[in-house]
């Protein structure tokens, strides 16, 4: 039987309806989905947009895309380092004067391109009280004075939405105007993104989506009460759009700066950098690199670039595939959104373009005959403090968070299960259907890191030795 475009739209239509309208906590409330195939552009929606009201999903619906934000910010960054305003390479303090960490050796070290690729060792997740007005940006930036990265800068990788909000206040400086108005006219506006917002009193006159909680005790999904939003954390994840806006932001890239209309935004050149790796991540990190920008995940020998996003319950994903001119946007209103859908964001990518992602860490049918002992110990971020200790056979990691940010309590703790490979672990999460991977490795400065979620975290002799980030300065 002969599969046509309509036979291939009209089964991935059914899949997603099977999503949306799953028991319990595999459901996902709901979802809506772009794809660019060459010249075609498919949009699918399902579910609800919104559990309280019972709204369904348009192809209009603006739905958090958090920190697919990054890609943004790091486009406008580009476009400077295209005018010859920002050099990638010179220490930032030297292009924004106010930059500020507690040691001057690091402040002195900072550069964009690291900042960019995640290699600049600031804390992924510090947070300050939220804040409004033109200049939030800058008052949260300027806390950084006080903080101490958790590792030199370049020694390795590890995700920072901190260096974001630095990299945003980089071209704010540069321009001399708001994040947001650069956002507009730099970028969204030639690119005619009409869907595409920042503040929530721009999203809240247009159809959106609100995000819905995981009860794993109760089975069920629960709508926020709260939305959280910070001006001061715009950069990295406060962009709010419908899919096709975020597909056609995507397109942008995969014309090689070019918008719509023929006018260019990056210069080809430029655009192409974007996609090149920086640094290799650690094994069974969040991509298999990441670029100027982008992760950057691997197909066989060939690098696809994306990234994914979750704030607020909301969670998002995009790849591109330059080689077949396609791009996939998935977006949901769901906390585990993203998990739920990444089988068939998987069977997308490998039966319309041919790109097979690297398949998921899957734990061992025996227990590996593997060091343990080496991992035992205390690890600090400042934010979170994890302590690893001995379970029969395996691990276990208990997470305490000093920001209260826990629905669960203060503290709660996961099994490590130990993998074939030395130093991989798989942390077993109620509720969702597969492990985050954890690697325990020692990076450029000999020290002992753990890896997870992105985030790289160095061995403490105890908790007394902390300091990376001042607690009284992380206040929610």
């Amino acid at each position: 039987m002969t599969v046509t475009a309509d036979t291939r739209i009209q089964e991935l239509q059914t899949q997603l309806d099977h999503l949306t309208a799953a028991e319990g906590i595999e459901r996902v409330p709901g979802i809506s989905l772009c794809i660019l195939d060459g010249e075609e552009i498919h949009e699918l929606v399902s579910g609800v947009a919104n559990g309280l009201s019972g709204e369904t999903v348009r192809p209009e619906t603006l739905v958090r895309i958090a920190s697919i934000t990054k890609t943004y910010t790091a486009t406008l960054v580009m476009q400077l380092v295209d005018q010859g305003r920002v050099d990638l390479d010179r220490p930032v303090v030297e292009q924004l004067p106010e930059f500020r960490l507690a040691r001057p050796e690091d402040t002195a070290a900072v550069t964009p391109r690291q900042l960019l690729a995640h290699t600049s060792g600031i804390s992924g997740d510090i947070e300050f009280p939220p804040g409004r007005g033109e200049d939030a940006l800058q008052r949260w930036v300027a806390r950084l004075a006080d903080v101490q990265p958790l590792f030199s800068p370049g020694v390795t990788h590890s995700y920072s939405n901190a260096g974001y909000n630095v990299l945003g206040r980089l071209v704010e400086h540069v321009l001399g105007m708001s994040w947001e108005d650069a956002l507009r006219e730099k970028l969204t506006g030639p690119l005619g993104l009409k869907d595409t917002v920042t503040l929530p009193e721009e999203v809240l006159p247009k159809l959106h989506a609100l995000g819905h909680r995981t009860d794993v005790e109760k089975g069920e999904l629960t709508p926020i009460d709260t939305w959280d939003a910070d001006r001061g954390s715009a950069p990295c994840g406060e962009i709010s759009a419908s899919a096709r806006d975020l597909i056609a932001f995507a397109r942008m890239h995969l014309d090689g700066g070019l918008g719509p209309d023929g006018a260019r935004l990056l210069s080809a050149d430029v655009a192409a950098s974007m996609q090149e790796p920086q640094i290799a991540l650690p094994r069974h990190g969040l991509a298999a690199a990441w670029g100027l920008g982008f992760e950057l995940f691997a197909s066989g020998d060939e690098l696809i670039p994306g990234h994914g996003g979750n704030v607020d319950a909301q969670t998002s994903a995009l790849y591109l595939i330059p080689g077949r001119h396609a791009a996939l946007g998935v977006l949901t209103n769901s906390d585990r959104g993203s998990i739920r859908v990444q089988p068939l964001i998987r069977r997308i990518l490998d039966e319309w373009f041919g790109v097979r992602l690297a398949p998921d860490l899957e734990p061992p049918t025996t227990v590996p005959d593997v060091p343990i002992e080496p991992y035992l110990g205390a690890y600090d971020r400042g934010d979170l403090f994890f302590d690893v200790a001995r379970k029969d056979d395996g691990l276990t990691l208990t997470i305490t968070d000093r920001l209260g940010r826990m629905n669960e309590g203060e503290s709660q703790t996961y099994d490590l299960v130990p993998c074939a490979e030395e130093g991989v672990f798989l942390m077993m999460i109620p509720g969702v259907p597969r492990g985050l991977p954890v690697v325990f490795e020692r990076w450029g400065d000999g020290r002992l890191y753990m890896h997870a979620g992105g985030r790289s975290t160095p061995k403490t002799e105890s908790p007394a030795d902390a300091g990376a980030l001042p607690l009284d300065r992380v206040t929610e």
